[in-house]
């Protein structure tokens, strides 16, 4: 990202990953709006990973996403 070529393609066989990307591209303030809103404890991250299978708002979905990926592992 910090090259910031003209074009570029960014892509993965991770279709969450796919998605994630999309909409950090689209909407990052809202993503990290909705990241930042989240409590960082375990019983939170459990249930953020069970929400995470059936949420369909794009956006929650990207800020779940980024949750898990940021606190899996003391990421």
């Amino acid at each position: 990202f910090s090259l910031q070529p003209d074009e570029a393609i960014l892509s993965d066989v991770n279709p969450h990953v796919v998605h994630f990307y999309k909409c950090a591209r689209n909407n990052p303030e809202e993503v990290f709006e909705k990241f930042s809103e989240l409590p960082r404890n375990k019983r939170k991250y459990y249930e953020i990973r069970t929400l995470y299978q059936t949420e369909r708002r794009s956006i929650q979905r990207a800020a779940y996403f980024f949750y898990l990926n940021r606190n899996c592992f003391n990421g």
